[in-house]
């Protein structure tokens, strides 16, 4: 399926599914570091009990209101952070996918990996079942790591 012209533009930088699927995790601690904010602002209501506890369960010296203004400037620079872990990700599997001979698997793998869309989803844009893009998908991988350890690569 990769056929000679991947064999000749290959450099040893494939990737393999674990690091394709990195930027679908990244955009989960971005959303989970989002909800822990939302909580946190949640809980700098006025009055609220979370406060009280902050305030009255503390045993420290410092300000709740500043413990918690720290505690989300801090949750506001790790979204940050990982915001560009995913742009970094995202080049460099943008970069991987340009290598990509087939132009129906470039489509397949960028919704999958780039738009982190479901098979169904990917099936329906494409106008194919969900388990046929699943499969040219797969297949594609397994030729990949086919090729890498015919080069020992990893």
């Amino acid at each position: 399926m990769l056929g000679i012209f991947w064999n000749d533009i290959y450099n040893g930088d494939a990737m393999i599914r674990e690091e394709l699927n990195e930027l679908y995790w990244l955009n989960k601690e971005v959303e989970d570091l989002q909800n822990r904010l939302q909580e946190l602002e949640e809980t700098c209501g006025v009055g609220s009990a979370k406060i009280d506890n902050e305030i009255h369960g503390s045993g420290g010296k410092s300000d709740p209101v500043e413990r918690l203004t720290i505690k989300k400037i801090q949750l506001k620079n790790r979204i940050y952070e990982t915001m560009l872990l995913i742009l970094e990700e995202k080049e460099k599997i943008e970069k991987f996918i340009e290598t990509i001979p087939d132009s129906k698997l470039r489509t397949i793998v960028r919704l999958r990996n780039i738009d982190l869309m479901t098979w169904e989803e990917i099936g329906n844009i494409m106008e194919l079942d969900r388990k046929t893009v699943s499969k040219k998908y797969n297949d594609f991988i397994k030729d990949l790591r086919k090729v890498m350890k015919e080069k020992n690569v990893r």
